[in-house]
């Protein structure tokens, strides 16, 4: 009994030690004190059976490491809760970190497949909101059109991909791509294709051959002037 006794004592002060570290990590995080805050969590982060915050000051110490622009570090710890942690009921949050951080390393395909696993509807407006900022950070067509290959179903990609090959010159444009992709996402073409790509090229060429004339003293050094050389 003495000894069910001692070790009862024992592990409810070592449990209030981990409470008590882990609330003076949180305070640091709070203040945007993310140096000192990374060093008070990283201690948490190492498995201990009487400690309730291994999993939540691991996210910590990932979040602590992103404010500070360590994305690579955060990212590593992100995917050692995910392997370690597999069940631990916040992982919604460490997919959107890290999808953030994919897309941050230009890591598009990676991003868009980790959002995948986020099955909260909650987060449906922030994931939306986080594609469209990305994505629009996308200027290659064949990037967009592999990704959308990946991901059918999603009319963000889709409706990047036609803004994109709408913003081609005019003789560039995969039009028969274009009025697919409109066509099967319902989307409006006057609103994603530029308008001013949609220039006929003679019209380039009628431009060009009205300035020719002030070409005319290059093109010849004789100073006879020639009959259609501007005065």
């Amino acid at each position: 009994l003495l000894s069910f006794v001692l070790a009862l004592v024992v592990f409810t002060s070592s449990a209030q030690d981990f409470k008590r570290q882990y609330r003076s990590a949180k305070d640091l995080f709070a203040a945007e004190k993310y140096s000192q805050a990374m060093i008070e969590f990283k201690a948490l982060t190492v498995y201990d059976k009487n400690n309730p915050f291994t999993e939540y000051a691991s996210y910590y110490y990932a979040m602590s490491a992103y404010r500070l622009g360590y994305g690579s570090v955060a990212k590593d710890m992100l995917l050692h809760i995910k392997k370690m942690y597999p069940q631990w009921d916040q992982l919604n949050e460490v997919n959107y970190l890290l999808s953030k951080i994919y897309f941050d390393q230009r890591e598009y395909f990676q991003a868009r497949s980790i959002m995948d696993e986020i099955k909260n509807p909650g987060f449906v407006n922030d994931l939306q909101n986080l594609k469209r900022l990305y994505l629009a950070q996308i200027e290659d067509p064949e990037t967009l059109r592999m990704m959308l290959e990946d991901h059918p179903q999603d009319v963000e990609i889709a409706k990047m991909l036609v803004r994109r090959l709408g913003q081609q010159e005019y003789h560039l444009q995969d039009t028969l791509l274009i009025n697919s992709l409109v066509t099967q996402y319902g989307l409006s073409k006057n609103e994603l294709v530029s308008k001013a790509a949609i220039r006929p090229i003679k019209k380039e060429i009628i431009r060009v051959a009205l300035v020719m004339p002030f070409l005319a003293s290059t093109l010849d050094p004789s100073p006879v002037r020639k009959r259609n050389q501007l005065i």
